[in-house]
């Protein structure tokens, strides 16, 4: 397959620092749908729309934060849990927001916040015994390595 001069470009673009990963991101959608390539059509619609439920998600949307728990007196609290198995258990869990709102965390520094369901919560008191309250945080600053990884396949799949 010879490059045409839109690949040349959205290449050219996607090795740009100066570019807009979620703006490169779209054009490509775009050249993928004009071209029928599928896969990457299909990959790029989840990273710019968000992961659906119901999607394998890729592995570096595999995120890791930390457990807090919530005292009646005194606030937020990170919580140790029994063991590295029970930490990643609980902590670890897939990021399915659309890129560009990683991104804005990211730039913003602005954590990421997950509560847990109501039987989350009830096995939690149960296990770790103390806080009225559960949820994992995550630091925007920690999202660069999901965005790092996101453009990295970008710029693979462009020069397969």
């Amino acid at each position: 397959m010879s490059p045409t001069s839109a690949l040349i470009e959205l290449q050219r673009e996607a090795t740009s620092e100066r570019a807009s990963l979620v703006a490169v991101m779209e054009k490509a959608y775009d050249y993928a749908v004009e071209n029928d390539l599928h896969e990457l059509e299909t990959w790029l619609y989840n990273e710019l729309n968000g992961y659906p439920d119901t999607t394998i998600t890729p592995w570096y949307r595999r995120l890791s934060g930390t457990l807090l728990a919530e005292m009646s007196f005194s606030g937020w609290h990170p919580i140790e849990g029994e063991g590295d198995d029970f930490k990643r258990h609980v902590t670890t869990f897939t990021c399915r927001l659309p890129i560009a709102e990683i991104v804005t965390y990211h730039e913003c520094k602005h954590p990421i916040w997950l509560p847990f369901t109501s039987d989350e919560k009830e096995f939690l008191s149960e296990t770790v015994g103390i806080g009225i309250s559960y949820g994992v945080f995550l630091g925007g600053d920690q999202l660069k390595p999901l965005i790092n990884q996101a453009n990295k396949k970008l710029l693979l799949l462009f020069y397969i």
